[in-house]
């Protein structure tokens, strides 16, 4: 064999090698271009709650009540309107999530958000704890809806206008 003849055949060595490890290589790729596997859930149901009530709770950490009330349950809306803050009586920093805990059938879900909020008035920082509960009737569909309740918010609920003599200072959770 000459020098010529070995370099191809060396060469021809290589593109198989290469060409076999692309093969063994490539559907392992094609998992990660797809996003992670959930075998216990093939319908995406807790993918798409974590991005309905991720969704959900940036509206109401921006104060959009409205939009965020698409979100609740029809019968519930009204009362969660209701229960908002009145305009400019709270702001919302941040908030942080706790994972979703979730029932085995994939139909009820609790989780707990813990909002950073402060009172223009005072520019004290305090926490609003939400509760909420995740629903879907159906068990095919992703209708999810929220029964969710506020602790913190009480007394920026009923209160918002500053003139009216109120001590917002003195009404803040310690």
């Amino acid at each position: 064999m000459n020098r010529t003849s070995r370099s191809l055949h060396s060469f021809g060595l290589a593109l198989r090698r290469t060409s076999l490890l692309c093969l063994l290589v490539a559907p392992l790729s094609l998992g990660c271009a797809f996003g992670e596997m959930r075998w216990n859930d093939p319908l995406e149901h807790e993918y798409s709650l974590e991005l309905i009530q991720k969704r959900y709770s940036d509206l109401v950490r921006f104060g959009n009540y409205k939009a965020a009330s698409r979100y609740v349950d029809r019968a519930e809306r009204s009362a969660f309107l209701s229960g908002m803050p009145k305009e400019g009586s709270v702001r919302f920093l941040d908030y942080e999530s706790q994972p979703l805990e979730m029932n085995p059938d994939l139909t009820y879900a609790l989780v707990e958000v813990t909002y950073v909020a402060y009172s223009p008035w005072t520019l004290v920082q305090f926490p609003v704890t939400e509760r909420q509960e995740w629903t879907r009737p159906d068990g095919l569909r992703n209708d999810w809806s929220v029964k969710s309740s506020f602790e913190g918010l009480e007394p920026f609920v009923t209160r918002s206008d500053r003139s009216a003599g109120i001590d917002h200072a003195a009404a803040l959770p310690r």
